[in-house]
């Protein structure tokens, strides 16, 4: 080592111990008390200061970045030795998370853990939660006045609701005209879940579509008659029930959606009492879809023509009605009979694929 040597050492420390300063001094303007109070809740006993440490090394994969951001705490006042000390032990041991990710991709065996702890399957999810955390981010915090429920729509659905709407429950006026277009997306989301779940579990081969037909039969409550007795009064007081629900959905709770739920319950009841022998007499596959393809042709002609004379500032010449009547809230009714359909055909139909396979 020569003399070019040991001044080379003296500058660079030199320089290393100007940059602490510099660092310290901007970090005790920028931060002032707010980061100190933060640090001293997140390393007021060793324990804590040790995770803290092993998480952000874990984030940055540098434990000298670590080191070197405590220092320059330390140096500026805003942390203590004491909760340097156990910061930089943690920041000693989460530098060995590289060396633990590299090893894990040598792993090998059908356990579930080594699976999921693999770089292939890790990284991914890793990378998701990062994604999401990254979006929640940019949420306005609570008590914002420029928060959505804080805003002038609530208002404007309490105090307007009625008039705009015709409909005296704002809950349906809202779903079904205020923000329709929405309902016609979850009425299209059931349809499609059907759709999927027929995909999945279809039985397409003639051979055991019979089959499974014929072993479904086996389990049909020909003599259950006490189940039979309880249904057949049953059945129509819960379908009466769930299309005064629908038939009310703009003047009182309920709707569409409850009340196709309520129907729904009642022909899977029916069902479970009577078989599908007698079912499939006045409800087949055929029958379903001809239901939701209409009820869904309806919804999206009525809302397009409401769309179009809206976007266009037109009046749409459909008569709101008195409200609190039956008859009242323009397309809000037959819009409510829809969507009660659609829902009653989608639980009835995932009942049978899940049952049998088919309808």
């Amino acid at each position: 080592m020569d003399i070019f040597d040991i001044l080379s050492l003296i500058g660079g420390l030199a320089l290393f111990l100007f940059g602490m300063q510099l660092m310290g001094n901007a970090l005790e303007k920028k931060a002032g008390g707010q980061l100190k109070n933060i640090l001293e809740k997140m390393t007021d006993n060793p324990l804590k200061g040790f995770l803290l440490g092993a998480i952000v090394t874990c984030v940055i994969q540098s434990s000298s970045a670590t080191t070197v951001m405590v220092v320059g705490f330390v140096n500026s006042g805003i942390m203590t030795l004491k909760q340097a000390v156990g910061v930089i032990m943690g920041s000693n041991i989460g530098t060995t998370v590289t060396a633990w990710i590299l090893s894990l991709s040598g792993l090998e065996g059908d356990s579930f853990l080594i699976k999921f702890f693999k770089p292939s399957t890790l990284a991914p999810l890793i990378g998701i939660f990062g994604i999401l955390l990254y979006m929640v981010s940019y949420l306005p915090p609570v008590g914002n006045a420029a928060n959505p429920d804080n805003n002038e729509v609530a208002a404007k659905y309490i105090e307007d609701g009625m008039k705009d709407t015709g409909a005296v429950n704002i809950v349906t006026g809202m779903i079904l005209d205020y923000r329709a277009f929405d309902t016609l997306g979850e009425s299209h989301v059931l349809f499609i879940a059907t759709c999927t779940v027929l995909i999945l579990l279809r039985v397409d081969k003639h051979s055991e579509k019979k089959e499974e037909d014929e072993n479904d039969r086996l389990y049909e409550p020909k003599n259950d008659i006490i189940l039979q007795k309880v249904a057949f009064f049953l059945v129509p007081l819960i379908m009466i029930f769930g299309i005064y629900i629908i038939l009310n959905g703009h003047i009182s709770p309920g709707g569409g959606f409850s009340g196709g739920a309520i129907i729904g319950a009642g022909l899977i009841l029916y069902v479970n009492a009577f078989g599908f022998a007698k079912t499939e007499k006045f409800f087949t596959q055929k029958t379903y879809k001809w239901i939701c393809f209409v009820a869904l042709l309806f919804y999206c002609l009525a809302k397009t023509y409401s769309f179009y004379c809206g976007a266009h500032h037109l009046e749409t010449g459909i008569p709101l009605g008195t409200p609190g009547a039956i008859l009242s809230s323009g397309l809000i009714l037959p819009l409510n009979i829809c969507v009660g359909l659609i829902v009653t055909c989608t639980m009835y139909a995932f009942y049978c694929m899940f049952r049998k396979g088919d309808f």
